[in-house]
């Protein structure tokens, strides 16, 4: 019983850091506009160094929708133009090495 607890508890613990996110902070010193349906990706100070050309890109499935990246550029333009700090949320590292966003704020 034990050893079944123990298995599953480590299981448990391991998929959790498999699939868990982190936050990257900092001021937004470029974002670069690519994709034909609007997709972007902002370079912060400091440096998001697992991420392939330390850019932060907002597309996939968490930016799907035209309007949840309209309101994340608004946001990140507002961040750039009051020298502001942004919190964004990452997902997990893709393969390439590509960081995907999963939200994004304004911090004071």
């Amino acid at each position: 019983m034990k050893k079944g607890f123990v298995l599953l508890a480590l299981s448990c613990a391991f998929a959790s850091t498999v699939q868990a996110e982190s936050w990257s902070r900092g001021e937004i010193t470029r974002i670069w506009q690519h994709g034909e349906q609007g997709e972007f990706s902002i370079a912060l100070d400091p440096e998001v160094q697992d991420c392939r050309d330390h850019l932060i890109e907002f597309s996939g499935t968490h930016y799907d929708s035209a309007e949840r990246r309209e309101q994340a550029l608004s946001i990140a333009l507002s961040a750039l133009h009051a020298g502001k700090a942004v919190g964004v949320e990452l997902s997990a590292v893709e393969a390439d090495g590509r960081c995907l966003a999963r939200g994004i704020d304004i911090q004071r």
